[in-house]
């Protein structure tokens, strides 16, 4: 089953095992056009392995590793620093400002972004937006027209319903009629977007469209391309878990990524994947739920039945 919601609560950020980041995710992501629709957290650890073969004859410039709070979650970027880039003070701040500039487009965290200010408004009439915006909006409608509904940003209501929207909530199991209530106020067919000028538009008045699924994987690809901009040709982007790279680590040796097992009682590495100008994303329902009657109920939400699914995915782009 393919989903769209996303919980707004992350209680997982970067840590290092070992001298080496673990990264958490979240529900899929983005507009790195991967055809992944959004399923919930989950954790990817990230393994720096050792070289392929031997090491290249001239010297390899040492790694620059920057990192910071984004979104709800973290970012960590790092990078092969070639000749005439700018230093990584500059490249940092760079980072953050872009990341400011999508928060403030997207953040349901942020009563003043675009995307709060649209879900506040009662109005149907066309709201403008960025086109940052309404691109990522676009792109969300054509996946979940082609999903048949499986991936929607619209709902939030029963994300927040079950206990897993951004304000927490007490987690237990709704009766029918409040889940039948909520799924009357979503519906991705009850949301129009255009790109000139851009805009967004509601059919009904309560429809609230929630980023969270896709806006994560957006922010690494335009941090990808920021960076890669000044010069840079090797690097590995992650925010939140969603994960987007180019060139290699080290002379001809692939970004190498470690995929935790989808195991709520212990973590450790199933399998690894390797990536150079490719993206992953990955999903789990076994790092956010909860539990009743020895029943556990994940924070991915079925847009088709209002309940929440089991489910663990990893897709590589």
């Amino acid at each position: 089953m393919i989903l769209a919601a996303k919980t707004k609560r992350n209680p997982y950020n970067d840590r290092f095992v070992d001298g080496h980041p673990t990264i958490m995710t979240r529900p899929f992501a983005c507009v790195r056009l991967r055809w992944l629709i959004a399923l919930t957290l989950v954790t990817i650890a990230i393994a720096y392995l050792g070289l392929r073969g031997n090491p290249p004859s001239n010297a390899v410039p040492e790694q620059v590793v920057l990192h910071g709070p984004t979104m709800g979650t973290t970012y960590s970027i790092r990078y092969r620093p070639e000749a005439g880039s700018p230093p990584p003070k500059e490249i940092q701040r760079l980072i953050d400002t872009e990341l400011e500039i999508v928060n403030q487009q997207m953040s349901t965290y942020r009563g003043d972004s675009e995307i709060s200010r649209f879900n506040e408004s009662r109005s149907t009439e066309w709201f403008p937006v960025s086109m940052d915006t309404a691109m990522v909006v676009d792109l969300a409608q054509q996946i979940a027209k082609t999903s048949g509904g499986a991936f929607d940003i619209t709902v939030g209501p029963l994300v927040n319903l079950w206990g897993f929207g951004p304000d927490g909530g007490h987690q237990s199991i709704p009766s029918q009629s409040q889940v039948d209530a909520a799924r009357a106020i979503c519906g991705y067919e009850n949301l129009s977007v255009r790109l000139n000028p851009p805009a967004l538009k509601k059919e009904i008045s309560e429809l609230r469209v929630d980023l969270s699924a896709i806006a994560k994987g957006h922010g690494s690809d335009r941090l990808r391309k920021l960076i890669s901009s000044k010069g840079i040709l090797h690097l590995f982007v992650e925010i939140g878990g969603e994960i987007a790279t180019q060139g290699y680590r080290d002379g001809d040796s692939p970004w190498r990524i470690g995929i935790e097992a989808p195991n709520v009682d212990q973590r450790s590495i199933q399998t690894t994947i390797e990536l150079s100008g490719e993206s992953l994303a990955t999903s789990g329902d076994y790092r956010n739920f909860f539990e009743r009657s020895k029943v556990r109920y994940s924070h991915t939400i079925d847009p088709k039945t209002g309940r929440p699914v089991t489910l663990s995915i990893a897709v590589k782009h």
